[in-house]
């Protein structure tokens, strides 16, 4: 009889390891899709609605990171806790893995039931709660989809709530989405882009695009900004307004920054052997791969690797970028500037730069945005904001990069007001670095009248 006894319990205790989450005591995946096809069955039967959970933990891993693997598992099983309280004995709560878990509402009688029940949990899971002596305050963001008005099959239905869930992040978390046929196309248009940008990387499809920047004391090319272009083998080039936001949030923009800048000082190094040993490559710096740690390495390693002199490299960073975290970010730069690397702050004037770090960082250039230039010289305000730029820039011994110049009247008025230099369609669109190369060989420059210093026309 003992034998018999200790056959079934370790029975049991394979069925329960097989069917549960050991660390929460919720059902698994496994058994949360086995109640699922039961639950659509009975649904079919009884003709009910069914309404499906999807629901991911906000900020979850930064929780986990910062206060370590103990606390990420009290913070699991308050949350099991919360979403049981919080539905009914019959339906299902199941932790599907990580720090997804799914509820399954049964026998639903009207759809306002099931706003009720999602504005509930997102409530509760967005209550603080005190992981290892310290008060944190999650959140969850939820997916939502109905049976049969959705879809009918179990995976479908899987696939439309993390859908919906997906929405619901985008949209800032902490709240739940219910999925649609749109929200659907729009998530399914998302996910092809992620595959096409891995694609992208492995098969080598970006390729870089130079602008250039005139000076204008003398109207000679100085330099260029780097700017990512895709090459879609079916869409053509891609803007980076579309894809660079995606890269971020995959993760991938630290390898694709660096690789842009590997690039571009290795076009430069063959303008330099051309003769044109002036010249500067301006390359924009993500967040994400400023805060890399092993950014400074890799800014050396480019230098060591192409030979390139640190100071025709101009890196360009935003300044909310800076204030994000100062300490951080004056080690950087500070590190930056003693190999010999410049600074400018892109888009100067549209983030929230104090003077004091003006005063304290190495920057050496200050690009004022576009939205400035637009609108000069007859805007007032955009006028005296310029003028105030440079002469910050000029008593700093700083020099000015003006964006987006796209008339001669604006560029007149920069020059007479003491702007060292312009990039912008008037002198020159983006080109290929081929392109760039041919407008060196061929001289194009900024024409400088010999009677007023004015700029009268592009040779």
């Amino acid at each position: 009889m003992r034998d018999i006894s200790e056959r079934k319990q370790a029975h049991d205790d394979l069925l329960n390891i097989a069917n549960y989450d050991q660390l929460t005591g919720l059902p698994n995946r496994t058994l949360f899709h086995e109640r699922l096809r039961h639950a659509i069955a009975r649904s079919e039967r009884n003709e009910t609605l069914i309404a499906l959970f999807y629901i991911d933990l906000d900020r979850f891993k930064q929780i986990n990171d910062s206060l370590g693997h103990d606390a990420g598992d009290q913070l699991l099983r308050l949350t099991a806790e919360r979403l049981q309280s919080n539905t009914r004995k019959s339906d299902t709560v199941a932790r599907l893995s990580g720090d997804e878990f799914a509820v399954i509402l049964e026998d639903v009688d009207h759809i306002s039931i099931v706003t009720k029940v999602a504005q509930k949990i997102v409530e509760s899971l967005s209550r603080s709660a005190t992981l290892n002596g310290r008060e944190i305050h999650p959140g969850a963001s939820i997916g939502v989809t109905l049976y049969p008005m959705d879809d009918k099959l179990p995976e479908d239905l899987m696939k439309d709530a993390d859908m919906a869930m997906y929405r619901a992040k985008e949209m800032g978390g902490s709240q739940f989405q219910y999925y649609s046929q749109q929200l659907g196309a729009s998530v399914q248009h998302r996910i092809e882009l992620e595959f096409d940008l891995r694609s992208a990387i492995k098969k080598e499809e970006f390729v870089l695009h130079f602008q250039p920047q005139a000076e204008l004391l003398n109207g000679r090319i100085i330099g260029a900004e780097a700017l990512l272009r895709w090459n879609h083998p079916k869409l053509g080039l891609v803007s980076p307004a579309t894809f660079v936001p995606v890269l971020e949030e995959m993760g991938l923009i630290t390898d694709v920054g660096n690789w842009v800048l590997r690039e571009s000082c290795r076009h430069l190094r063959a303008w330099r052997r051309l003769g044109f040993d002036h010249l500067k490559v301006s390359v924009n710096v993500s967040p994400k791969q400023f805060k890399s740690w092993e950014f400074l390495g890799t800014v050396q390693n480019v230098i060591r690797e192409t030979g390139v002199p640190p100071n025709c490299i101009e890196l360009e960073i935003t300044e909310s970028l800076v204030m994000d975290d100062p300490e951080n970010a004056v080690y950087l730069l500070k590190s930056l500037h003693e190999l010999g690397v410049e600074i400018s702050i892109d888009d100067f004037g549209t983030g929230y730069s104090s003077l004091s770090n003006l005063k304290s960082l190495p920057f050496d250039t200050l690009k004022i945005d576009r939205a400035f230039i637009k609108e000069l010289p007859d805007d007032t305000d955009s006028a005296t904001i310029c003028r105030t730029i440079i002469a910050l820039a000029d008593a700093l011994n700083l020099k000015t990069v003006a964006e987006g110049v796209e008339k001669l009247t604006q560029l007149k008025f920069l020059k007479r007001n003491g702007c060292n230099s312009i990039q912008g369609f008037y002198f020159s669109k983006p080109t290929t670095h081929q392109e760039f190369e041919k407008l060196l060989l061929e001289g194009k420059c900024l024409s400088v009248s010999d009677r007023h210093g004015d700029i009268i026309e592009v040779e």
